[in-house]
């Protein structure tokens, strides 16, 4: 994958941190606070696609000062987002290199998994449609205070968010701690100025 090459009106901090969704369950942590800087998802960006990457590298492609690269590695590194790539060969002995330490998808990936899982993907749609039959009927029975406001719209904004929260539930059943990781829109923007070399 070649690296994606900016115009020279274009800030690689936005064009890279714009492109990382953070996705958490649970308790907000460090974790998902460190990850609020623009900076810090560019990082995150650039070690997902072409990692494991030095400081150079990231101040590089970044137009950053090293220092303030620095920083934000210093910052991801100490909340376990990324760690050092031990098993990376350096060019030279002083250099480190870094990697993502939580987990990541990029879109591209999720784009192939739907293809291959098409099948299973219909049928988890067929049940969450029966479960949302489900709700909507437990909802008129338990007539929450959202709907006593009269607003036609609600009913079915309310059935959404039920059906969320028992997402939740169901995965507390099987994840008893706080689960964070990133996605990655590696695919091309359209009507955008950059390209891929």
């Amino acid at each position: 994958m070649g690296a994606t090459v900016l115009s020279d009106e274009e800030d690689a901090v936005e064009y890279y941190g714009r492109r990382v969704s953070v996705v958490s369950y649970g308790s907000i942590t460090k974790v998902t606070s460190i990850l609020d800087s623009k900076a810090r998802r560019a990082i995150v960006y650039l070690l997902a696609t072409y990692g494991p990457l030095t400081l150079k590298e990231l101040s590089e492609m970044l137009n950053l000062a090293p220092s303030t690269v620095y920083d934000h590695l210093k910052k991801l590194k100490e909340v376990g987002v990324i760690r050092e790539a031990e098993e990376h060969p350096k060019r030279f002995k002083v250099e480190v290199y870094y990697k993502l330490n939580i987990p990541f998808f990029l879109a591209s990936e999720l784009r192939e998994l739907e293809k291959n899982l098409g099948d299973l993907i219909d049928q988890f749609s067929k049940f969450i449609e029966n479960a949302r039959e489900i709700m909507a009927k437990s909802i008129k029975n338990i007539n929450p205070r959202c709907l006593r406001y009269g607003d036609p719209s609600m009913f079915e904004r309310a059935v959404s968010v039920l059906l969320v929260q028992i997402h939740l539930l169901v995965f507390y059943r099987y994840v008893n701690e706080p689960l964070v990781y990133v996605l990655i829109n590696d695919l091309e923007e359209s009507g955008s100025s950059a390209s891929t070399s």
